[in-house]
């Protein structure tokens, strides 16, 4: 039984090694696809298009932009920025469980790209957030909220 179980297991590890280099070569051919399509830009926009590149947090107002700060006082919020790969945009604030669920608020943002740096690139107040809350909401209880830009779409901060 033991050495049957062993072959099966060598036969399924060599089975997931030739997947694994078909799937490798087939990435490899779609991007050679697309240098030849789109010319070599275009794998360069691809690639700088899902990087990593750059950062948001957000803080009350008022503080200095030092980091993430997960627990914020009720009071005014400061959208902070790092190197981001573009000007302006939206953002949009969403209220997270133990809290509930739906969309608090939705704003815009602004980078100078030409300062570049930490910059503080939008101002929420705490009148608009919580104006913007789901029905059935108390305002003055805890509440839980999730940030995303879509500038950074594999990335999101909660508060």
């Amino acid at each position: 039984m033991n050495i049957l179980r062993t072959l099966n297991h060598r036969f399924l590890r060599l089975r997931l090694r030739a997947l694994g280099s078909a799937l490798l070569a087939c990435g490899a051919l779609l991007l050679g696809g697309s240098l030849a399509v789109g010319g070599p830009g275009a794998a360069i926009v691809a690639v700088h298009a899902d990087s990593n590149h750059g950062d948001f947090w957000v803080q009350n107002a008022g503080t200095d932009p030092k980091a993430e700060d997960p627990h914020l006082d009720c009071a005014d919020i400061t959208l902070w920025g790092s190197d981001i790969n573009g000007t302006t945009g939206t953002f949009e604030i969403d209220l997270i469980d133990p809290s509930g669920s739906g969309v608090a608020y939705n704003g815009n943002w602004t980078y100078d790209a030409d300062t570049a740096g930490t910059q503080s690139v939008a101002t929420i107040t705490i009148k608009d957030l919580k104006a913007g809350l789901p029905q059935g909401v108390d305002p003055n209880s805890k509440l839980h909220f999730k940030i995303s830009l879509p500038i950074f779409p594999n990335k999101h901060k909660t508060f």
